[in-house]
């Protein structure tokens, strides 16, 4: 049977898992193709980019100096073995000389207690308000 989300602290485990997410991001984006698997999709504003090769490279194009600073974020359990985490925040880059505000969408999938994957993701910079 699969392995099911149900009873564990998924707001704990879903911000846990978001910051050590994005302090790799910071420091060693290729470590990254492990939390993918080949059908994991990304989709950043409207393009959108499938398994772990093409979503790390596309995010090998943003400046390497980019550090996520989070805003808000909320999670909650999605199917039987799933976590889905909004996290709202700015991405500051150019040795903080420029900031841009995003949200970002993480589908987890559980294969067990302590190990998850993304199955989906959307990441867009806001650029109103």
């Amino acid at each position: 049977a699969p392995y099911t989300a149900a009873g564990m602290d998924v707001k704990k485990i879903a911000h846990k898992w978001c910051t050590d997410y994005y302090q790799q991001h910071q420091t060693n984006r290729q470590v990254l193709k492990q939390v993918y698997k080949p059908d994991s999709k990304l989709t950043v504003t409207n393009d959108d980019f499938v398994g772990p090769d093409a979503i790390v490279e596309k995010f090998e194009q943003w400046p390497k100096d980019s550090v996520f600073q989070v805003v808000s974020f909320d999670a909650h359990q999605n199917m039987p073995n799933g976590i889905l985490a909004f996290v709202m925040g700015k991405l500051v880059f150019d040795n903080g000389a420029n900031e841009q505000r995003f949200a970002h969408v993480f589908q987890f999938i559980a294969e067990s207690e302590a190990a998850f994957y993304i199955q989906n993701e959307i990441f867009q910079f806001i650029n109103f308000g």
